[in-house]
């Protein structure tokens, strides 16, 4: 929040108006598809649950996590940040994705179907 002055505001005790920031959450509910990954997305306002699944692992990898306007970030993994851009989300930044097991340099689509 932050408050500005205006000395010429005719409506209230206070000469000063409060203004506040929203952000609103890219809708990222969903299946998404990349080459031999599946990406499963539940969204409740900002916060998302995600399963990560790939063709080499038949456990997926499970977290949680923020979304900041059309950035996610996945909570504990640096290497899970992705901006969402429409129907593609894109890995913005994979600093330890081998680790995660994250494919870095991802770029999901969204199923319109649910299956990839």
């Amino acid at each position: 929040m932050v408050v500005v002055d205006v000395p010429e505001k005719s409506v209230g005790k206070e000469k000063l108006s409060r203004i506040h920031f929203w952000i609103v959450p890219a809708p990222v509910h969903g299946t998404w598809c990349a080459s031999g990954t599946r990406l499963e997305i539940a969204q409740r306002f900002q916060m998302f649950s995600a399963a990560l699944g790939t063709t080499a692992s038949p456990v997926p990898i499970v977290f949680d996590g923020r979304i900041e306007g059309r950035t996610l970030r996945g909570q504990g993994m640096q290497a899970i940040e992705l901006a969402s851009e429409g129907d593609t989300l894109r890995t913005r930044r994979a600093d330890n994705a081998a680790a995660t097991g994250w494919p870095a340099d991802a770029v999901f689509r969204r199923s319109a179907s649910g299956r990839c």
